[in-house]
C-alpha cells in the first residue's frame, strides 16, 4: 500500500509511481492513493482519517489472522 502526497519534494511521486506499476506488474497485489495538496506527510484532517482507515483495511486484509510465534 503507498500512500503519497501529490506535492511531496522529497520523494518525487514518480518514483512512488515507478515501484507501484513494477509491483503490479510482478503481480504483487497492491495500490497506491495519491493525495492532493499534501506533502511529505498527511497533515489535512480528512486525508488523515482516509489514510488510517485504508491503513486498517488493508493490515486487516492481508495480515488477519497472523500469529505471533512468541505466544
Amino acid at each position: 500500500m503507498f500512500v503519497h502526497g501529490e506535492n511531496d519534494n522529497d520523494v518525487p511521486i514518480a518514483e512512488a509511481e515507478q515501484y507501484f506499476i513494477a509491483l503490479k506488474d510482478a503481480g504483487v497485489e497492491t495500490i497506491m492513493i495519491r493525495y492532493p495538496r499534501e506533502g511529505h506527510g498527511v497533515r489535512e484532517t480528512k486525508h488523515q482519517i482516509d489514510v488510517i482507515d485504508r491503513s486498517i483495511a488493508w493490515y486487516e486484509k492481508h495480515f488477519n489472522g497472523a500469529t505471533s510465534s512468541t505466544q
